[in-house]
C-alpha cells in the first residue's frame, strides 16, 4: 500500500464510509464540506475525485501541496510532509490490520496516476538544508508576539502578528490543536480567550505549514479549579465549584451536579479536575499517584475515557484509559514522544475503572513507569526535559470519582497533594 492509499484509507475510516472505489459524487460533496469545516480549507469535489482517481486526468496531473496539506490535517497532523514522515513506517501494520484485503477491495490507480504521485514525493525529498531554508525564509515572513503569555484562568491573551509579506492563500493563528482562526494581512492583532487551564502552543499557518515560531501561553488555576465543557467544543466551559463535587473526602461529579452549573446533560460532556501553577521543581523526577473510579458513564458514550496530564513548563506527560476495545482512540506522549493508538497497539491502557484503582507514574530522570493497580503496564524514556513542574490535570468523559491525587520528588518529598479533607 503505498502513502496515498493509505491517506485513502484513513479518511474512509474517518467518515465512516468504506471502500472509497465504490464512493458516488454524494460522498465526494460531503467530504468536501467535512474538510472545510475542519481546516476552513475548499477542496471541491471535483478535485477530490481527481485525487481519488474516479475522473480521468491529464498526463502531468498533481494536486497543489496547498491541497494535500488540507488532507493531512483533516486527518489531524499538521502537514503532508509531516503525514509522509509518520505514516510512511505505519504502511505494514495498516495493511495487517485491514478487515478486508486491500488487493480485494482496491483497484490499484492507473499508472499515470502515479507518476505525479511520485513527481510529489520527489519534491517532498529535497535536501534537508533546502527544506531547512526554505523554513527559515517563511518563519521570517510571518511575525507572531504575545503581549501576555500568562495569567490565571479565565484568560485573554493579546496577540501581535505581522503576515502582510505572506504569500498565501489562506493564513490562520492556531491558539490550541482544535482552536484557530482565519487571519489577513490587514490587521496586525488578534486576542484569544483561554478558559480552560494548560499550556497551549500558538502558532501562525499559511496553507497548512507553521511559518512562525510556536508562542507559548500559559493558563494556571490559583489552586484546584473543576470545570466542566461538551466534548470537542471548545467554545465555552463552565464552572464546577467544589463545594459540589467535595463530600466525604471524595472528589465526585453526577449529571445532577453538572446541571446545576448549567450544563445540557443530554450533551456528551467532560469534567476536569487540574492544578496548573509553578512549583519549583523538575518535573522529570517525580512520582504521581492517585486512586480513582468511573461507575457513573454516559450511556451514549460507548469508550469511557479517563486523561491524565502532568505539565512540565516545555512539555508534559499525557496518556488515557478507557474500557475493553477502545484501544484505537487511545494517545500517549511524554516529553517529544507522541504514539498514536491509530497506528501503535496500546490495548495495555484497556482498563475496566468500575471499582477503585491506583494510577502510579514513576519519572526518575526521564525514564517512565507506569504502573495500574501495582502492574506495570508501560515503561519508556525521552530525552528532552520537561521543565519546570507545573501541575496535573484529571479529565473524564461524562463523571467520576477521585480519592487522592498526590505528588512527590524521588526522595519522597510531597510537592502537591489533595486528599480532599480527610
Amino acid at each position: 500500500m503505498d502513502i496515498f492509499e493509505v491517506c485513502f484509507r484513513l479518511i474512509e475510516k474517518k467518515m465512516g464510509r468504506a471502500n472509497f472505489t465504490t464512493w458516488v459524487n454524494s460522498d465526494f460533496i460531503h467530504l468536501s464540506d467535512d474538510i472545510f469545516r475542519k481546516t476552513k480549507v475548499k477542496i471541491s469535489s471535483g478535485t477530490l475525485k481527481r485525487i481519488f482517481g474516479k475522473v480521468k486526468t491529464a498526463e502531468g496531473y498533481r494536486p497543489q501541496l496547498a491541497t494535500l496539506n488540507a488532507l493531512a490535517e483533516y486527518l489531524d497532523v499538521e502537514n503532508w510532509k509531516e503525514f509522509v514522515n509518520q505514516h510512511s513506517t505505519e504502511q505494514t501494520k495498516i495493511e495487517q490490520t485491514q478487515q478486508i484485503p486491500i488487493e480485494q477491495t482496491i483497484q490499484k490507480p492507473r499508472r499515470k496516476t502515479h507518476y505525479w504521485l511520485l513527481f510529489l514525493l520527489i519534491g517532498i525529498s529535497i535536501p534537508t538544508a533546502l527544506v531547512g531554508l526554505k523554513q527559515l525564509k517563511s518563519k521570517e515572513l510571518a511575525i507572531l508576539t504575545l503581549k501576555n503569555n500568562t495569567d490565571t484562568t479565565p484568560f485573554t491573551a493579546i496577540f501581535n502578528y505581522d503576515v502582510k509579506n505572506l504569500n498565501a492563500d489562506s493564513v490562520f493563528i492556531s491558539f490550541r490543536t482544535y482552536d484557530k482562526v482565519l487571519i489577513n494581512s490587514c490587521n496586525t492583532q488578534i486576542t484569544h480567550f483561554y478558559d480552560v487551564p494548560g499550556i497551549y502552543k500558538a502558532k501562525i499557518i499559511a496553507n497548512g505549514e507553521q511559518v512562525s515560531k510556536p508562542l507559548q501561553v500559559i493558563v494556571k488555576t490559583r489552586d484546584w479549579q473543576s470545570i466542566g465543557r461538551y466534548w470537542n467544543d471548545a467554545k465555552r466551559s463552565y464552572d464546577v465549584p467544589m463545594n459540589l463535587v467535595v463530600d466525604s473526602g471524595i472528589w465526585h461529579t453526577t449529571s445532577q451536579i453538572v446541571s446545576q452549573c448549567k450544563m445540557d446533560t443530554s450533551r456528551i460532556y467532560a469534567v476536569e479536575l487540574s492544578n496548573i501553577q509553578p512549583f519549583g521543581v523538575v518535573a522529570d523526577n517525580l512520582i504521581f499517584e492517585t486512586k480513582i473510579k468511573n461507575t457513573d458513564p454516559i450511556t451514549s458514550v460507548r469508550c469511557e475515557q479517563v486523561f491524565f496530564d502532568i505539565f512540565g513548563k516545555n512539555g508534559r506527560i499525557s496518556f488515557q484509559f478507557a474500557n475493553k476495545g477502545c484501544g484505537h482512540w487511545m494517545w500517549l506522549e511524554m516529553g517529544e514522544i507522541e504514539i498514536d493508538g491509530a497506528f501503535r497497539d496500546l490495548s495495555q491502557f484497556e482498563q475496566t475503572l468500575d471499582d477503585w484503582s491506583i494510577i502510579r507514574v514513576e519519572n526518575i530522570n526521564k525514564k517512565v513507569r507506569i504502573n495500574f493497580n501495582g502492574i506495570t503496564i508501560y515503561t519508556s524514556s525521552y530525552n528532552r526535559t520537561l521543565g519546570e513542574f507545573y501541575g496535573v490535570k484529571i479529565l473524564f468523559l461524562g463523571n467520576g470519582y477521585i480519592d487522592y491525587i498526590d505528588v512527590r520528588d524521588v526522595k519522597n518529598r510531597i510537592i502537591l497533594n489533595h486528599d480532599f479533607g480527610k
